[in-house]
């Protein structure tokens, strides 16, 4: 079987395995990070961590909670302030199998992109959108990890999370311009609802700011994560 029809089968599958539904709920503060909206949140279903479910005939290297979506335990749509935005996995083991990795526009019958991960040995793995793909403005897109068996083209378990692209507000990117240190961009996309976009500033800063790596620790011990 082609990648490709592996990759639109994931799609196929995840539209049956989870209901889309949207609904107002309260604002949740999680530590630094404030969920998305500040009067209300679209509520979507999410499934972040490995679970301990078996199948049969089905070989995979991931055991229970080995594989993560970092991403708010809330099952609420998570803001990013880019139309291109990073999309982050944890694996405490590596696998042969590559996973993979499918974004969709629930109003559109195909996939907007799709792609296979290499995850080879344990760590953080980062996703980004392919150069010609552009999250449209304020449209909940929902986004699949998908656990392939290593013995057959059957799925495992397919992980899902949320994103919509929301702009910042003038005041928000006043703030961003005046910042000069990455940590303190972080902070501003954290303390405004931008989940993605606080993650994944303070994960390319790690290497150049002792405190920006603090903080990527903090940003995903205050939503519930490990690393």
């Amino acid at each position: 079987m082609s990648s490709r029809k592996i990759l639109i089968n994931l799609s196929t599958a995840a539209f049956c395995l989870i209901g889309f539904s949207l609904f107002n709920k309260a604002l949740a503060s999680l530590g630094g990070f404030r969920s998305p909206y500040v009067n209300q949140a679209k509520n979507v279903e999410q499934r972040r961590t490995l679970g301990s479910g078996t199948r049969p005939q089905c070989k995979v290297a991931f055991q229970p909670n080995t594989l993560t979506l970092l991403v708010p335990d809330e099952s609420v749509v998570h803001k990013t302030a880019s139309s291109q935005p990073s999309f982050y996995v944890q694996t405490k083991i590596g696998s042969k199998t590559p996973l993979n990795f499918t974004i969709v526009d629930p109003e559109v019958s195909e996939p907007i992109a799709q792609r296979l991960i290499t995850v080879s040995e344990p760590g953080i793995k980062k996703i980004e959108l392919p150069n010609q793909i552009q999250l449209e403005q304020k449209k909940v897109y929902l986004w699949y990890i998908g656990v392939r068996c290593s013995n057959n083209f059957n799925y495992h378990e397919i992980l899902t999370s949320s994103v919509e692209f929301v702009p910042t507000s003038t005041m928000v990117q006043k703030k961003l311009r005046s910042s000069t240190k990455t940590l303190k961009t972080a902070e501003i996309y954290a303390q405004n609802g931008y989940w993605y976009d606080a993650l994944d500033t303070s994960f390319k800063g790690r290497s150049s700011s002792g405190s920006a790596s603090l903080y990527f620790q903090q940003l995903l011990s205050d939503v519930g994560l490990t690393f």
